[in-house]
């Protein structure tokens, strides 16, 4: 048996050659070890140096030759590859379904910005702001690399200007304190399904990090957030941000350790664990159970992430201070959390926070 790599760079036409690297053996396990992909290198940056200004490449071969191994590449310092797997089926599923088909036939040496502007426009009429965002970011990272392999001197992309009527998304929900205490007690008859809803609504977790947490994750009153389960692939959170211990409020403890106490008390695993010791889908859980349980209570389910939402505006109701709902998220910028997460302030909350406003000016004036 053979490792084979596909040396797929070549100069003014991109062709696809396959290369023996190596035996396999102790050393040279698999594709994704360290001295295969040394080798690897070995034979694939003599070729991708071949490539320098002036050449005509084709934007969709650079792409599948060069921007996507690039991306798939394992860094020798981390160990793993340079783009998650949740973050290449989001760009693959970007390419195919608007980039594959906008660039075509051209290349990146005549590809110009007023392009890629009036394209962004044409999407504006059925697509809203978030995917003409995700797109022109795309544009963006297949140019920056071309620049970076020498192949273009300027990222037209940087030039490529946002439309002015795009779609702004629709408001987003979020619960209230009283909508999750509902929620919660609605779901007596389901324990795990009462913890999970807690997770979102009082810690602000997201699905896939609420999927993946282990028991061992949890030491004394707090919860050490390491990792999330995407489409059954677990992987480090979001972003390296999102690493952190969180406290587990009284009120999400008491249905952890109620929930431990039935489970039988393990010490690790899966807090939420399939049959087979993987993490639980919760896709399946929302649907056979806490979307039926909570119609059948006359109570909207809108979502698992209308929960953190709702963590985040409880925060700032509670505190007066969005740099506490910031760390619960765990967002590296306070724009983030203020933006997207934090929703309308209760009137009765509002009111009371500027009676406290009133009351500090007042001592401080004494």
């Amino acid at each position: 048996m053979f490792v084979i790599i596909q040396a797929k760079f070549a100069t003014t036409s991109l062709s696809q050659k396959s290369v023996r690297l190596c035996t396999v053996d102790r050393e040279h396990s698999s594709a994704k070890s360290k001295l295969v992909e040394v080798r690897r290198r070995e034979v694939m940056d003599p070729i991708n140096a071949e490539v320098r200004n002036g050449d005509d490449v084709p934007i969709s071969q650079f792409w599948e030759f060069r921007f996507v191994p690039y991306c798939e590449d394992v860094v020798e310092l981390t160990g793993r590859p340079r783009m998650k797997a949740s973050t290449m089926r989001s760009y693959r599923q970007l390419w195919n379904q608007h980039l594959k088909g906008h660039f075509d036939s051209a290349s990146l040496q005549t590809y110009q910005a007023k392009t890629g502007t009036r394209f962004l426009q044409s999407l504006t009429a059925k697509q809203g702001k978030s995917v003409v965002k995700h797109v022109k970011s795309l544009g963006r990272a297949i140019f920056k690399l071309a620049v970076r392999d020498e192949i273009l001197q300027h990222n037209p992309w940087n030039d490529v200007l946002m439309p002015d009527d795009v779609i702004e998304p629709e408001e987003t929900a979020h619960y209230t304190k009283e909508e999750a205490e509902k929620i919660i007690a609605a779901l007596k008859a389901r324990l795990d399904c009462q913890l999970i809803m807690a997770f979102a609504c009082y810690l602000g977790l997201r699905p896939n990090e609420i999927a993946a947490l282990k028991w061992e994750d949890f030491v004394g009153d707090d919860v050490r957030i390491q990792r999330g389960v995407v489409r059954g692939i677990v992987d480090t959170p979001k972003t390296e941000d999102s690493i952190a211990s969180l406290p587990v409020i009284p009120q999400v403890k008491a249905l952890l350790v109620a929930w431990k106490k039935k489970s039988g008390n393990p010490s690790v695993g899966y807090v939420f664990s399939s049959r087979r010791g993987t993490p639980v889908d919760l896709h399946n859980m929302v649907a056979r159970t806490i979307r039926p349980t909570l119609k059948k209570a006359k109570l909207e389910f809108k979502g698992l992430y209308a929960g953190r939402r709702g963590a985040a505006t409880l925060v700032i109701e509670v505190t007066g201070n969005a740099a506490v709902a910031q760390a619960l998220l765990r967002h590296a910028s306070m724009k983030t959390t203020l933006d997207a997460y934090a929703k309308v302030i209760g009137k009765a909350a509002f009111k009371t926070g500027m009676q406290a406003v009133s009351e500090a000016i007042a001592t401080k004036n004494t």
